[in-house]
C-alpha cells in the first residue's frame, strides 16, 4: 500500500472526529440572544471543544511529522494506525458519555 492512502485514511478518521466534537453544540435560534451571549451560559462545554479540538489538531500534526520519517507501509503498520484510531474514537465516546478514559 502506498504511504498516501495510509495518510488519508487517519486524516479521515481525524475528520470524523473533529465533526462528531461539533455535534454536541447548540444554538438557539429563537429568542433575542446574542451568540456570544448564550456561548458564555455554555462555556465549559464551548471550552472542552475548543481544548479538544487543539489537542486533536496537535496530534494529527505529530501524526504527519511522524509518517514522513516512514519509508514503506507494511500490515504491521496499518494494523497499529488502525488500532490507534479505534481507540482516539473510544475515548472520544466515553467522554461524551461522562465516562472516565
Amino acid at each position: 500500500m502506498e504511504k498516501g492512502r495510509a495518510e488519508a485514511f487517519s486524516d479521515g478518521v481525524m475528520v470524523v472526529a473533529i465533526t462528531l466534537l461539533e455535534l454536541n453544540r447548540h444554538v438557539e435560534t429563537t429568542g433575542h440572544r446574542s451568540l456570544m451571549h448564550q456561548l458564555g451560559q455554555t462555556w465549559p462545554s464551548f471550552a472542552a471543544y475548543v481544548v479538544s479540538f487543539f489537542a486533536m489538531g496537535v496530534i494529527w500534526v505529530n501524526h504527519h511529522a511522524l509518517f514522513a520519517l516512514i519509508a514503506r507501509v507494511d500490515r504491521v503498520l496499518l494494523s497499529r494506525t488502525w488500532c490507534c484510531s479505534c481507540l482516539s474514537q473510544r475515548s472520544r465516546s466515553r467522554q461524551q458519555r461522562g465516562w472516565p478514559t
